[in-house]
């Protein structure tokens, strides 16, 4: 292994050695709702089945860890940690409802399957275990090892049942639960009877050694898969061999038959091949790691291993309908601002700054080539260090977010970085047990400090300066002289290794945490051990104390937090709340709220006197999108957050954007923030708060329709009887449906909660009446309904949605048709109003294409008069003219000029800000930052503007997300985007905390010039000669992250969003189909790059 990775491997394995039993249990439903991150694997996947019902499907991971994974959204659901090392199978129980894994660690363990709790650890192997499987009758468990047993389990109490020697392959148990299959060591399989205790019968030797066996669900077929890559069918009643399939170039280590046994699946590290059982042929070879595979009941899913990751896929068509993997990244470290407004968060995919005041994630940091492992702010707030798996410190400027100097000369990864009260010089600690300080304005190396033996984990100076405690996995805690370099102490007393150091506030006492599950505090002077802390049931990973130093706050990795008070050494609070182990506490400046990072991806925020919750924020798609809420329900995200982070409501999860019309407000999760209560008449977010169930029925079940009108059924179910239907939408195309006429609209029959007289049905409000037929007392809604179809869609996408009375919004259903001979779509006109803002009146606001983009986007249009479109007007307002009156006026002229048939697009490009109460403003030539709304243009009157446009279909392109000097007040292109996607189709240059970039060689904005690009042959990647609404959303997010190399990344529509057919642009083939362009963008705000240590 990598000396860069050893570290942070063995540091991973020894949290899971001390984290024997620690699991992720689901809620019981008398709980209150848990925020469940997308947590992946971050090793190997090993191991995959599917539940019985195809609902789950679990996988085992070289993580140590298995995942329960919801098949329909792709959400894990559940994370089991239990066991010490790989594990490398997993089985469910014929009724669904325990699951068996077996590990490295020789043990088996027994979960239950909806809660997650471990129920039996099954000991009694003494190598790794290989295989897991429960008889037909869900009475036994067997489990083979590397020590050649077999072993059986009774498994409704986990007792031993007998062992069965000479194993050497994985097992197999057949459908009457008779006979199990395994090989001995001369490659013969034998099928043992588990009822006679003896082998049955013995088939024909292999050449080489079996890896996997299976047999089809008739019992007809045994299937081994073998070490050269080969597959052999085997006569399970005859023992011969009928058919051998050749097609991988590694072992197969996995095989799974379907249903009615016509296919089966083998799995190798070179491919996923789909066998002919009756002729032998391959029906579909799948490239891919996939060492693990499964396939549902129903045989229409193929999962596929695929390294850390799993991939769902159609077994007819190959396709992948689905990945699973992790959304959120463990979190190492957390620390605050000298002011305590910013709190920045070192994850496996960048340092996250949060703003602790508007409650929400400023932005996140690259400029490392592995995780970040360590951030701490300097005494002056000015400079931020981070440190990383890369062996690389670096310095950052605050105030502009750019590096300022790399340090360099560390041989293995950094663990720790502590800056020195005069903010003068940084320490920085590494897995190789050396400690370097530096000086943090040049970056000269100024000492390096040598005496641990094992890696160094925890860092932190004196008060004074004077002194530096380390504390190492060598059990000791050594105090150096910050002058000298010399050791002042080596403090003993720890029995295990030591994970942190704190020195108090008056620096007199040394707190250092334990992997033994103690804190030991020490009298700095004398360096006597003053007093043991025991509280932890686990390994203590980091202490910090309070800055008055009456309290402590420690961490552990069973992932309670314990606040101890100093004086009485007692534990005051117990607080609870994260799903895997603490890796790093802090306390804010004024000692009021107390912050806690943890593996299970989140960042918690505490009230300090109470222990109370205040708040868990989520950085999320490699820090592209976050999420930040309070235990109420409320939160604040990025537009791809609240799609991301589910509600744990029962035992279903829903995504937090489901609630975000009643809870999304970021200005109570602000207020949260700062401790104060929310009030006792807010709606708070409860184990009732199930989302409403709705079902769409379109041309009486048939797929294809004709003419121009269609009939639709809904119905829409509350999530509970106390609830009621409000609203209910149906989009075609993404459009909002027009309602030709409403045939019903009627309730079931009452809940708890009466039904209202009315509710708004595709925008237009209807009477409710009673309808004869009650079925259930659940508020159910019926409503039968024509609508209009517009001339020239083929295919009529249908995507009903309903809200209740909370404004909460259920699963929306989709329906796809393809039209029969539509009507010939009439000649079509297209009108563009391009907006784009370089110069301000205020001249440093000014960016450099913005006027450009707008001219470019009109002129690309035009170019379309006469081919795509009949006629082309187009309305460009730049620089001077972009005032709020003449924005206004052309927002007027695009509202009142299209026709029902037509197309509209509208291009803003310059700078989106906040006013008060976070009211959204285009910032126009003239603004004025103190008087917003009488000089600039308020974005609710683009929203009103578009939702009034008669147009077939608006397009919005936005390129509002640019660097300048608004500061905290420059709104995200995910905040403009959001409001707008009610009612339009809406792409936008950047996601969550990012900027828009830009170059010069460029000439626009890179989502500009992506989006050119697209228009103009670049997108039309079928070569159809169009380029359509579906090819732009496939191109350029591509397009974007290839010009910026990974830095920016847009917002594009999802599919049920918008008509994928709409053509934009004819193609006419003389032209280029992409403008040149360079690669690496940069802000309007661009700085020099950082220097090299001692340049």
């Amino acid at each position: 292994m990598p000396q860069s990775r050893w570290f942070s491997w063995l540091s991973r394995a020894a949290s899971c050695f001390a984290l024997i039993l620690f699991w992720q249990a689901a809620p019981r439903t008398s709980e209150p709702p848990v925020l469940v991150p997308q947590m992946g694997h971050g090793d190997i996947v090993t191991g995959i089945a599917f539940s019985p019902d195809g609902h789950t499907l679990a996988s085992a991971s070289e993580d140590h860890t298995l995942i329960l994974w919801d098949v329909a959204s792709g959400a894990s659901r559940l994370s089991l940690k239990g066991h010490s090392s790989w594990v490398q199978c997993v089985a469910f129980s014929p009724d669904g409802r325990t699951l068996a894994s077996g590990s490295e660690d020789d043990t088996v363990i027994l979960w239950d399957a909806s809660t997650g709790a471990a129920q039996h650890v099954l000991k009694g192997h003494t190598a790794d275990v290989t295989g897991v499987l429960f008889s037909p009758d869900g009475q036994l468990v067997a489990s083979r090892a590397e020590d050649r047993t077999v072993r059986l389990w009774d498994a409704a109490t986990g007792a031993a049942k007998g062992t069965i020697p000479g194993a050497f392959s994985r097992i197999a148990i057949s459908p009457d639960g008779r006979l199990l299959a395994f090989a001995n060591r001369q490659h013969l399989i034998t099928l043992w009877d588990i009822a006679a205790g003896k082998a049955a019968r013995t088939f024909q030797s292999h050449r080489t050694s079996i890896a996997s066996l299976a047999f089809s669900l008739d019992g007809r077929w045994l299937a081994s898969g073998n070490d050269d890559g080969s597959v052999t069918l085997w006569n399970a009643a005859t023992g011969q061999p009928a058919r051998s399939l050749a097609g991988h170039a590694d072992a197969v280590t996995s095989l799974a038959f379907s249903q009615n046994g016509r296919w089966l699946v083998s799995g190798s590290s070179d491919a996923a091949i789909i066998w002919n059982t009756a002729t032998g042929r391959p029906r579909r070879t799948v490239e891919s790691d996939a060492r693990a595979v499964a396939l549902s009941m129903d045989g229409h899913l193929l999962a596929c291993s695929d390294g850390t990751t799993v991939a769902l896929r159609d077994t007819r068509s190959g396709k992948v309908r689905r990945v699973l993997q992790g959304q959120a990244q463990e979190v190492t470290r957390v620390a605050f601002s000298p002011d305590g407004q910013t709190l920045v968060a070192a994850t496996a995919a960048g340092t996250v700054l949060w703003d602790t005041e508007n409650a929400e994630a400023r932005t996140t940091l690259g400029g490392h080539d592995g995780g970040v492992t360590s951030a701490t702010f300097a005494p002056d707030g000015k400079t931020l260090a981070t440190a990383s798996e890369d062996r690389n410190v670096v310095l950052w400027d605050v105030a502009t977010r750019q590096p300022r100097l790399v340090l360099k000369g560390h041989t293995d990864s950094i663990t720790h970085v502590a800056f020195a009260p005069d903010g003068k010089t940084l320490a920085s600690a590494s897995g190789d047990g050396s400690i370097f300080l530096w000086n943090s304005e040049t970056g000269e190396q100024q000492a390096t400090l040598r005496g641990h033996t094992w890696p160094v984990a925890g860092l932190a100076f004196s008060p004074d300066g004077h002194t530096l405690a380390s504390g190492s996995w060598d059990t000791t805690v050594i105090l150096w002289d910050t002058k000298g370099g010399e050791q002042r102490r080596r403090l003993q007393g720890h029995q295990s290794w030591v994970h942190g150091v704190a020195f108090s506030p008056d620096g007199r006492m040394l707190a250092s945490a334990g992997a033994d599950r103690r804190i030991l505090l020490w009298d700095v002077e004398t360096g006597q051990s003053l007093a043991t802390l025991s509280g932890h049931a686990d390994a203590v990973r980091d202490v910090a104390f309070s800055p008055d130093g009456k309290a402590l706050l420690s961490g552990g990795e069973g992932g309670t937090l314990l606040v101890w008070n100093v004086a009485a050494r007692e534990v005051r609070h117990t607080l609870q709340g994260h799903r895997a182990m603490v890796s790093s506490v802090a306390f804010s400046p004024n000692g009021r709220i107390m912050a806690s990072a943890s593996w299970d991806g989140s960042v918690r925020l505490w009230k300090a006197d109470t222990g109370a919750e205040l708040a868990a924020a989520f950085s999320l798609e490699g820090g592209r999108d976050w999420l930040i809420a309070t235990p109420q329900g409320y939160y604040n995200a990025s537009l791809n957050g609240g799609r991301l982070v589910r509600w744990r409501v029962g035992e279903a999860l829903y995504p937090v954007e489901q609630y975000a019309r009643r809870f999304k407000r970021p200005d109570l999760v602000a207020r949260a923030l700062r401790g104060a209560t929310l009030g006792g008449r807010l709606p708070v977010l409860t184990t009732e708060s199930r989302p409403p169930r709705v079902t769409l029925n379109a041309a009486g079940g048939k797929s294809e329709v004709q003419g121009d009108r269609l009939r639709v059924q809904i119905e829409a179910v509350p999530g509970t009887s106390e609830r009621s239907i409000k609203r209910v939408e149906l989009r075609v195309n993404g459009r909002l449906a027009d309602l030709d006429r409403a045939l019903e609209v009627a309730i079931a029959s009452q809940g708890e909660r009466k039904q209202a007289s009315s509710v708004a049905v595709f925008g237009k409000t209807r009477s409710v009446r009673p309808r004869s037929r009650n079925r259930a007392a659940d508020n159910r809604l019926f409503i039968n309904a024509v609508i209009s179809l517009l001339p020239g869609e083929e295919e009529i996408r249908l995507l009903a949605s309903a809200y209740d009375d909370q404004e909460v919004r259920g699963d929306s259903e989709l329906i796809v048709l393809r039209r029969v001979s539509p009507p010939p779509a009439a000649d079509t006109d297209c009108y563009v109003l391009a907006i784009g803002v370089s110069r301000y009146s205020t001249p440093e606001y000014d960016l450099s294409f913005a006027d450009a983009d707008a001219r470019a986007i009109a002129a690309t249009f035009q170019a379309q008069q006469g081919h795509l479109f009949r006629k082309v007007e187009a309305k460009v307002v730049t620089d001077a003219q972009g005032t709020k009156k003449e924005i206004e006026s052309a927002l007027k002229w695009l509202k009142k000029r299209p026709g029902p048939g037509d197309t509209a697009v509208m291009l803003f490009s310059g700078h989106g800000v906040r006013g008060h109460l976070r009211r959204l403003f285009f910032f126009t030539h003239n603004g004025d930052l103190d008087a917003l709304r009488d000089t600039c243009l308020p974005w609710d009157t683009v929203d009103d503007a578009v939702s009034e446009c008669r147009a077939r279909q608006v397009l919005v392109f936005m390129d509002c997300c640019h660097a300048g000097a608004f500061g905290e007040r420059r709104a995200s292109a995910d905040e403009m985007a959001e409001n707008l996607m009610r009612n339009v189709v809406v792409f936008a240059s950047s996601r969550g905390s990012e900027e828009s970039l830009e170059h010069p060689t460029w000439g626009h904005g890179a989502f500009t010039r992506a989006l050119l690009d697209g228009l103009h042959g670049g997108a039309d990647l079928d070569e159809s000669g169009f380029v359509t609404a579906g090819d732009l959303v496939r191109y350029m997010p591509e397009r974007v992250r290839e010009l910026t190399d990974g830095r920016q990344n847009p917002i594009v529509p999802r599919p049920e969003e918008l008509d994928p057919a709409l053509r934009l642009s004819y193609l006419k083939r003389d032209e280029p189909a992409t403008a040149q362009s360079q690669p690496n963008g940069h802000p309007r705000t661009a700085q020099a790059g950082p220097r090299q240590a001692g340049e």
